[in-house]
């Protein structure tokens, strides 16, 4: 990361810096990051194992640390792993500890963004507990736009799906797979089911179609034959993308939505079904997604599909493009 930007000192007595994963300190960070406590403890190491594991399998990396530091003793710290699709997740101290001094995880929030945007990252995502008002607060004053509230959703795939299983009334539908060849046609899918989108509109127009593709293809563990798009006549009436996830306890569904044209015809319950099929094809025992709370009719589409809430997350986003 030779195009890091250089360490600012705060006039407050701590410093700022990019921890090299040889650096002694980048195994407390990432413990401090993952579990909110100062010390490696046998539970840390756990946790950052697991979190290894996952990222290497998706062939990502975890080497972007800032850090602040006290007279070389480790205050706070936020780490962020890059994806495809110039994207990247960014992970702070859960708990009370960045309620203490917010205004310092605040400026850490600040150059680790200075930090990704020379690694040509162009959008950062949080995921914060839903009532994490400290953190809320350090993100918000780094720049960071509230997105939205996330509803994550699972059901069995073992449990039977019921008279919800309906084909799209009347609706000349035809289903493909994802193939290279269809490259084009899946972000003329995405671009058609982005148009009055009630699911997180606020990330339209933030990243090209390419890029959002990539991102979804990093998400979990990439097979074609989870990513369908239902042709209406000669055009994508809508698509469902989804991952498996690495632990392959569960499908997830990383995307799914329908073009204005086709919405109300029963379309979201035919790509329902192949999201199914498919999640019970590769043996997986769950079906997982996440709703934007404001998205009512997708939320009873998943209730018709006996998909059950399980937590919530607010997610806040930091586009880059124009960072320093």
């Amino acid at each position: 990361m030779s195009s890091e930007p250089a360490s600012p000192m705060d006039p407050r007595g701590y410093d700022l810096r990019v921890l090299d994963p040889h650096d002694p300190l980048f195994q407390y960070a990432l413990a401090l990051v993952l579990t909110g406590r100062h010390g490696v403890s046998t539970t840390a190491e756990t946790q950052i194992r697991t979190l290894r594991r996952a990222v290497e399998l998706q062939g990502l990396k975890m080497d972007m640390v800032v850090a602040a530091l006290e007279r070389e003793r480790l205050v706070t710290a936020a780490l962020a792993i890059e994806s495809p699709g110039r994207t990247a997740l960014v992970y702070t101290p859960p708990g009370t500890e960045s309620s203490r001094r917010p205004q310092v995880l605040t400026e850490v929030l600040g150059h680790l963004a200075r930090v990704a945007a020379a690694a040509r990252v162009n959008l950062l995502q949080a995921l914060l507990g839903t009532d994490d008002n400290g953190r809320a607060e350090a993100h918000a004053a780094a720049g960071y736009l509230y997105l939205a509230e996330l509803i994550y959703l699972e059901r069995s795939t073992a449990v039977p799906d019921g008279p919800q299983r309906m084909a799209a009334s009347d609706a000349p539908l035809k289903l493909v797979t994802y193939t290279p060849r269809r490259r084009r046609l899946f972000c003329e899918a995405l671009a058609a089911t982005y148009e009055q989108s009630l699911d997180c509109p606020k990330l339209n127009g933030l990243r090209s179609l390419d890029d959002v593709l990539e991102g979804h293809m990093a998400t979990g563990l990439f097979e074609p034959a989870g990513w369908t798009v239902a042709m209406w006549g000669n055009e994508p009436g809508g698509v469902m993308l989804t991952a498996l996830l690495p632990s392959r306890t569960a499908v997830e569904v990383v995307y799914m939505g329908v073009a204005p044209r086709a919405r109300g015809q029963g379309v979201g319950n035919v790509l329902m079904a192949t999201a199914l099929g498919y999640a019970r094809s590769v043996a997986a025992p769950t079906l997982s997604l996440a709703v934007d709370s404001t998205n009512a009719p997708a939320r009873r589409l998943y209730a018709r599909w006996n998909l059950h809430e399980t937590t919530r997350r607010r997610a806040w986003i930091a586009p880059l493009a124009s960072a320093p």
